[in-house]
């Protein structure tokens, strides 16, 4: 269900990324399987706008050098 969400809107799921992250150390491989299809999901519709990931990563951070701090 994530993943479909992830294809279809895949903005609104940046904030789960952290969240399906930590799935990801599950013992289950159906939970990991469901992870690795999520980030392909979101890797495929982002793979362009990369910088802007990291954009976000740099404001929770607090620098404040990040271009979408301006």
């Amino acid at each position: 269900m994530i993943t479909t969400i992830a294809k279809m809107n895949p903005n609104a799921m940046l904030d789960t990324v952290e969240r399906i992250s930590s799935l990801a150390d599950e013992m289950h491989w159906e939970v990991k399987t469901q992870c690795l299809e999520f980030a392909a999901a979101i890797l495929s519709k982002f793979k362009d706008n990369a910088h802007l990931i990291a954009a976000k990563d740099d404001l929770k951070a607090g620098k404040t050098n990040s271009p979408l701090a301006h």
